[in-house]
């Protein structure tokens, strides 16, 4: 299955359903799947994309399509972020800022053991909102700028 044999197949779901929460998440599939089109990717990517769209057999199942696709959807955007370093828009900002939201409500609650400061959870955890915004921004930026990043929202 192509890229744009997917996409129309997509489309027919999204002409077929009423309920918004299926509309949206086929509208995000097909927005990959034309950023991924509209991205300057070589031959051999695009064939070994097809090949996971044909193994990922998205038009065998009848019943319960929504949940199958969704399952599919996941396993797509994990392959190409791991076979071909492709995010989704914002990625490393949202993993940067739960990371460090962590680290820094951990370095917070040492803080407050040792020193007796209140509110040094608090403190911590947003100080690190902070930096992992800041670091995921970046790193968002500069996915951007190599032409790695899938855009979901048109």
């Amino acid at each position: 299955m192509n890229i744009n044999e997917a996409s129309s197949f997509l489309e027919n779901l999204i002409k077929e359903t009423d309920k918004k929460s299926e509309i949206k998440f086929y509208k995000n599939f097909v927005n990959i799947l034309l950023s991924l089109k509209n991205m300057n990717i070589t031959e051999e990517q695009v064939i070994l994309i097809e090949k996971k769209l044909e193994e990922l057999d998205l038009t065998s199942i009848e019943q319960k399509k929504f949940k199958y696709l969704k399952w599919r959807f996941l396993k797509f955007t994990i392959y190409l972020e791991k076979e071909f370093s492709f995010v989704q828009e914002e990625y490393y900002l949202s993993l940067g800022v739960g990371l460090w939201i962590c680290f820094g409500i951990g370095l917070g609650a040492a803080l407050w053991l040792n020193f007796g400061i209140a509110n040094d959870t608090t403190t911590g955890m947003l100080f690190g909102m902070f930096i992992g915004g800041m670091v995921g921004k970046y790193m968002d930026i500069k996915a951007k700028k190599e032409n790695r990043v899938l855009w979901i929202k048109k």
